[in-house]
């Protein structure tokens, strides 16, 4: 759904069209008309309440799947836009995106979300009547005079108070396995739990900080990243039972039949070379990657002209202990095992970091060969790259809690710890 990071700039080409109809009209004309905002839970409803209360609504019936849109524009300038999606999990993916595009941009917009609606608005008059609007039984956002902001959803608003009582803020990393797993995908089979507030970070590190400051219930993330994590910080305990089992592999260019065939062989006689690897990152997390004193991984310049010489990897090197940078150079499992294949194809290695989300298509294009980046085996993958044998095999996901949360302590099992999943926040 990265299409929604395009929404903003959408959104404020339709508010600014719409407010060049508006200049005409009075504002105390305006005033006279407003009557009180009150909860709309359909399109029509949304509509016909702004243009009672002096707005210049323009509504997209969504299409094809597509979710429909309302922006609406007074007489100040002042521009809001609510969009319906079918499911609570897609407004929540669309809310992390817009969210994102929001703070890239620097913009003193609110962008907001409730329940299966996501929201913009462009001052606070107009995130007052968005949160109006959308006051829905699983969740509000109000905007009180001191410009806090209480939420049982989500709201990006600056000095918002993001204290939650519902228990239910399970925070990720990006594009993680956690992430697919809470949100729900169909192409692994997992529906996802529209009773949680997943917000998804840079890295598991950043997650465990907003545990840690109140503003998470728990993280989820790879079992060895989350001991390594417990270990580093006071106040934590790993809830231990498997969740969403997986596999990591590498990606190989499906136009590239033979270095599959390579690749599998090297990881199959290599298996103890690999096995020291893996040692080595015994209790490195991303909190402590950037004093590791060990080996680190240079990359060499990407050169089109030898490409029969270079090995291209692409990488996310945001995810210690398997991939992370050290002063201009990479370290970590992943990158070793980089070099190690490389080092058996005696050719030369090129270390492409990117955003994690950007890993998988790169493959086949601009030179990539492969994708080495803790990366977990699903189908939806397979359809773009062909996977390696696993070089690992048995992780999984587990939640992280503070020590002296006891919401899962009675737990004995996998399918009790998800029984608890399903009841936060009800």
């Amino acid at each position: 759904m990265k299409r929604t990071c395009k929404v903003l700039s959408l959104i404020l080409a339709i508010l600014l069209t719409l407010a060049t109809f508006v200049g005409c009209s009075s504002r105390e004309k305006d005033r006279d008309r407003e009557d009180k905002l009150a909860p709309a839970s359909e399109p029509e409803e949304a509509e016909e309440m702004l243009q009672r209360n002096g707005y210049i609504v323009n509504r997209v019936e969504g299409i094809d799947g597509e979710p429909t849109t309302l922006t609406a524009v007074n007489t100040d300038g002042e521009g809001i836009s609510i969009t319906w999606y079918e499911s609570v999990a897609d407004a929540k993916e669309a809310y992390n995106e817009m969210k994102e595009e929001n703070d890239v941009s620097g913009s003193d917009y609110v962008v907001g979300r409730a329940g299966s609606m996501v929201w913009y608005a462009t001052s606070e008059k107009a995130v007052e009547a968005a949160s109006k609007l959308l006051d829905e039984d699983d969740g509000t956002t109000s905007v009180t005079d001191d410009d806090t902001t209480t939420s049982n959803d989500d709201t990006t608003k600056p000095g918002a108070d993001d204290e939650d009582e519902s228990g239910n803020r399970i925070g990720v990393q990006w594009g993680t396995t956690g992430e697919c797993f809470l949100n729900g995908d169909a192409a692994c089979g997992w529906d996802g739990y529209d009773n949680v507030d997943v917000k998804s970070y840079d890295s598991g590190a950043l997650a465990v900080n907003a545990l840690l400051n109140g503003e998470l219930d728990y993280v989820m993330i790879d079992a060895a990243v989350a001991k390594s994590l417990a270990a580093s910080y006071d106040g934590l305990k790993v809830i231990d039972y498997e969740l969403a089992p997986e596999n990591f592999g590498i990606g190989v260019d499906k136009n590239q039949p033979a270095l599959l065939d390579q690749i599998n062989e090297i990881l199959e006689n290599r298996a103890d070379d690999i096995a020291a690897i893996y040692a080595k990152y015994d209790g490195v997390n991303d909190e402590n990657s950037a004093s590791w004193m060990g080996t680190t991984v240079s990359s060499a310049a990407y050169d089109p002209d030898r490409q029969d010489a270079q090995l291209v990897v692409a990488t996310n090197a945001a995810f210690a202990p398997y991939e992370f940078t050290v002063d201009g150079a990479y370290a970590g499992i992943d990158m070793e095992l980089a070099q190690l294949i490389a080092d058996a194809l005696g050719m030369e290695l090129v270390i492409v970091d990117m955003a994690f989300e950007e890993v998988v298509p790169s493959v086949g294009k601009n030179g990539i060969d492969v994708l080495i980046s803790g990366l977990t085996i699903n189908p939806a993958r397979q359809e773009m790259v062909n996977f390696t044998e696993p070089y690992e095999k048995g992780s999984y996901q587990v939640i992280i809690a503070l020590e002296d949360d006891d919401t899962f302590d009675g737990c004995m099992s996998a399918s009790q710890v998800l029984s608890v999943l399903e009841s936060l926040g009800k």
